[in-house]
């Protein structure tokens, strides 16, 4: 019994002796910055996507040699005529931010313009920009359908040339209780060099874009990077790897009624095939 009143008596002297300590050691701790009243609380839009595309037509020349990017402010000030200095942190050299965005009169909204020297199409170049921090308010809470943003931008500016938007339509289900799809497009990149890419195909939201060539035939012939190919049988498939083992398959979940429907096997016969499998067509 002694030995367990020691151990007893042992523990709570250090919970004592921690709590002494941690209730005597100094505080670091500091409320955050007082905003002004009437802040702006300019941000840019939150929708801004990571990778902002600027399309270029298919001789590779830019449609438009700048883009905008969305601002807003808080609507509950005066809405006064209002210049705003934007900071650029990072920025490849051929990208030009403007050095401000100026808001109208009675207006909650404006645009920053950035222009665009010289360039190659699929090239990522970096951007990084900011609100001066005297026009922000770091305590701003958006309601869910409000528009809302942040004072800051990490994104890439991709120059992009679009073959098209083609739409992928389901037919021919079979089965006792077949899965309902409903048609959906996708948007063609040209490569500029004989290849083209279809981005995050079929909605695998894994990281796998579909790169394909056009042959004299017009078969699109997948590259190799694009999953197991049996040529011979005049089929490909869609895997993450150049593989046919069932572990590499990557499930594709086209739109729906029900979202819990995604497809983890999917193939592609060419043209010069003979197939009764006519599950997709594409309309480009």
């Amino acid at each position: 019994m002694k030995i367990r009143y020691n151990i007893a008596h042992g523990f709570w002297v250090v919970i004592f002796l921690f709590l002494v300590w941690s209730c005597g050691k100094d505080d670091s701790w500091a409320p955050g910055p007082n905003v002004n009243p009437d802040n702006p609380g300019v941000v840019f839009d939150g929708k801004i996507p990571t990778v902002i595309e600027v399309e270029a037509n298919q001789q590779g020349e830019l449609i438009d040699d700048q883009f905008t990017v969305p601002v807003f402010r808080d609507d509950q000030g005066t809405l006064s005529e209002l210049e705003v200095p934007v900071i650029v942190r990072h920025a490849s050299e051929n990208l030009f931010v403007a050095d401000k965005v100026i808001f109208d009169a009675g207006s909650s909204s404006a645009f920053l313009e950035i222009s665009i020297g010289e360039f190659e199409v699929g090239v990522p170049y970096h951007l990084s920009i900011e609100i001066d921090e005297r026009f922000t308010n770091p305590y701003l809470a958006y309601d869910e359908n409000e528009k809302g943003g942040s004072s800051r931008i990490d994104s890439k500016v991709e120059v992009v040339s679009i073959l098209g938007v083609a739409t992928f339509t389901s037919s021919d289900q079979s089965g006792s209780n077949p899965a309902v799809y409903y048609p959906f497009e996708h948007k063609i990149y040209d490569n500029q060099d004989g290849t083209y890419v279809i981005k995050n195909f079929l909605f695998n939201n894994m990281g796998y874009d579909f790169e394909f060539s056009v042959d004299e035939e017009m078969n699109i012939r997948p590259s190799e990077s694009n999953g197991y190919h049996s040529l011979d049988n005049g089929r490909w498939y869609f895997y993450s790897e150049n593989s046919s083992s069932s572990s590499n398959r990557i499930p594709c979940y086209f739109p729906g009624p029900n979202p819990d429907d995604y497809i983890t096997y999917i193939y592609f016969y060419l043209a010069e095939s003979t197939s009764s499998y006519q599950d997709f067509w594409l309309d480009l």
